[in-house]
C-alpha cells in the first residue's frame, strides 16, 4: 500500500472534490501536507479505516418474515 494524491484519494473514496474538501477540512480523514496549502498525500490504510468507520450494516430479518403469506383482499 502506498500514498494517494487527492485526485486518487477521491477516485478510491468514490467520491467528488466538495465532499473531499469538507472531510479535509473539517480533519475527518488524516493526510500529509510538508507545508500549508502544499499538496495532500492520503496513506491508503488510512482510507480504508475511514471507509471502515462509515460503514452500514443491514437489519437484520427474521426467517419467519420472509414466510409470512401476503393478505388478499
Amino acid at each position: 500500500m502506498g500514498y494517494l494524491t487527492r485526485q486518487q484519494a477521491m477516485e478510491f473514496l468514490h467520491i467528488g472534490s466538495k465532499k473531499m474538501w469538507e472531510l479535509t477540512k473539517d480533519h475527518r480523514i488524516p493526510f500529509y501536507q510538508a507545508t500549508p496549502g502544499g499538496k495532500m498525500l492520503f496513506d491508503e490504510t488510512d482510507l480504508r479505516r475511514y471507509m471502515d468507520s462509515t460503514r452500514v450494516t443491514a437489519p437484520k430479518i427474521s426467517p419467519c418474515a420472509t414466510l409470512r403469506k401476503r393478505r388478499t383482499a
